[in-house]
C-alpha cells in the first residue's frame, strides 16, 4: 500500500519560528563572555620589541594577541576549511553539522563526530564548562 505524507507547512513554519525565537532568547540569556577575548597575556619585550617572557591570564591560560592583517591568509583559509567549512554561511551555529552529528550519533549509539563551529570553539575557550549537551546549547 502506498502512503503519501503531506507536510503541514504552516506547522513547520511555526516550529521553525519557535526554535529561532528560543535560540534568540537563549543567546540573550547566556551571552558569551566576549570581554575575555580582549584580555591577553602580558608580554615582556626588549627595547626592540622581541619577546623575552610572557605570563598567563586567569586559570593559567595563554591568550596571545594576533593581528589578523599579519596572519598569512593561506593559514586562515586552511583553518576554516579544516575546522568549519561553512564558516561564512552561518552565524555561529551550523545546523547542518548538528544534524549530521546527531545522525551519526544515532547510527553508532554514541557521539562519533562533533558539530562545533569556530565560533563555538572560541566561546568554549573563553568560558570553559563541562562538556554536556546543555552547556553546548548555552
Amino acid at each position: 500500500m502506498l502512503h503519501i505524507f503531506r507536510i503541514n507547512w504552516r506547522g513547520v513554519k511555526w516550529s521553525v519560528l519557535t526554535i529561532l525565537t528560543c535560540l534568540f532568547v537563549l543567546n540573550i540569556a547566556f551571552p558569551p563572555p566576549i570581554d575575555k577575548a580582549y584580555t591577553i597575556s602580558p608580554l615582556v619585550t626588549d627595547k626592540d620589541g622581541k619577546w623575552l617572557s610572557a605570563f598567563t591570564v586567569e586559570q593559567g591560560r595563554w591568550r596571545l594577541g594576533a593581528d589578523l592583517q599579519e596572519i598569512d591568509p593561506r593559514f586562515i583559509d586552511a583553518l576554516i576549511s579544516i575546522e568549519d567549512k561553512r564558516f561564512y554561511k552561518h552565524s555561529g551555529v551550523d545546523f547542518l553539522a548538528i544534524l549530521r552529528a546527531a545522525k551519526s550519533w544515532q547510527g553508532a549509539g554514541r557521539p562519533v563526530s562533533g558539530a562545533s563551529t569556530i565560533t563555538m570553539q572560541l566561546v568554549r575557550q573563553l568560558e570553559p564548562r563541562e562538556r554536556t549537551l546543555v552547556n553546548k546549547a548555552k
